[in-house]
This record gives structure tokens, C-alpha cells and sequence, in this order.
């Protein structure tokens, strides 16, 4: 009779749930197939998000290993990962870089007032320039990077999982 009512619905919930595969399936996505793997970056000058009159250079990377974090204040699995960055930043080994991607500067500094700020370093990257140099897909993305500035590792999406986190201290851990 009405059944044609209930097709609305059912597109909707086929949407949402394609969005949550998305956004939430699945913690297994390291990028291998990351064509700047075993390279340095093509560039980095981001601003420092606390100075606009400061830049940052690739320096920052040399004689540390360092983990980068592009993020943003709008990312909602930004915020689930904090904590998986919060680990990584009390282990002292490794610096810890973030780079917010596309972001009023406002938004930024109170979204880490707010979740606490767990950055060594905290790039601006507010017209996405850093983002395209190193190939970004979105927010969030992590890469290791050993202490001449080489891209070791490449992960697409938050980071969740304990095993993943593992992964990561694990790879940090072997190039110190």
C-alpha cells in the first residue's frame, strides 16, 4: 500500500550506516600504499598555531623521531584518539607534532585547552598547503618520521585500537 513511504527511511539509515563504516570501521588502514614512504616530505613551513609570526622548518625533525598528527577541532575522531595521543606524548621517547589542518586558529587552541594540549610542537596549517605537500587524505592521519626527517610510517584514521597503538610505539620504539 504506502510502502513507498518507508524508501526514504530506508536510504537514509543506508547513508548513515555507510558513514559510520566509514568513519569508525575498521582500525587496520596503514597506508602502504603512501607514495612518500621511506622519503622526507616535500615541504613543511606550517605557522605556529600559538604565534602567527613563527614558522616552522623541516629542522624540527632532525636528530629526534618524531610522530606528526594532522587534526582539526570539527574532527570527531580526532577527539576519540586524543587520549592514544596523550600515551604517546608521556612516553618521552618520541616528539610528539601536531599539525592542525584546516581550522579557525580559536578553535584550535580551545580544542586543545579543552582535551588538553599532548603536542611538543603545534603547527597551523590554515589553508592546507602543509596537508597537500605531504599527501593528506583528511583528519585524522599520523606519521612517523626517523630523526633525519624520513616518513616511516603512514596511518589513515584515528587511532583506537590498542593493538594499533602498540603498532606505533612499537615502529617509533625501533627506529630510536
Amino acid at each position: 500500500m504506502r510502502y513507498w513511504l518507508f524508501f526514504p527511511i530506508l536510504v537514509i539509515l543506508f547513508l548513515l550506516i555507510i558513514f559510520w563504516l566509514f568513519l569508525w570501521g575498521g582500525d587496520d588502514k596503514q597506508g602502504s600504499d603512501y607514495i612518500l614512504l621511506d622519503r622526507k616530505p616535500f615541504s613543511f613551513s606550517p605557522q605556529s598555531l600559538y604565534d602567527s609570526e613563527f614558522f616552522y622548518d623541516a629542522s624540527i625533525f632532525t636528530g629526534r623521531v618524531s610522530i606528526v598528527n594532522f587534526f582539526a577541532s570539527w574532527c570527531v575522531p580526532c577527539i576519540a584518539e586524543h587520549g592514544s595521543l596523550a600515551s604517546l606524548s608521556r612516553d618521552g621517547r618520541f616528539q610528539v607534532v601536531g599539525l592542525n589542518w584546516k581550522d579557525k586558529r580559536a578553535s584550535a587552541i580551545s580544542f586543545l585547552e579543552e582535551h588538553g594540549n599532548v603536542y611538543d610542537i603545534v603547527g597551523y596549517d590554515f589553508n592546507g598547503r602543509t596537508a597537500i605537500d605531504w599527501g593528506l587524505r583528511g583528519v585524522p592521519e599520523t606519521f612517523i618520521l626517523d630523526g633525519d626527517g624520513v616518513i616511516r610510517y603512514h596511518y589513515v584514521g584515528a587511532i583506537l585500537s590498542a593493538d594499533t597503538l602498540a603498532e606505533i610505539f612499537f615502529i617509533a620504539g625501533s627506529l630510536l
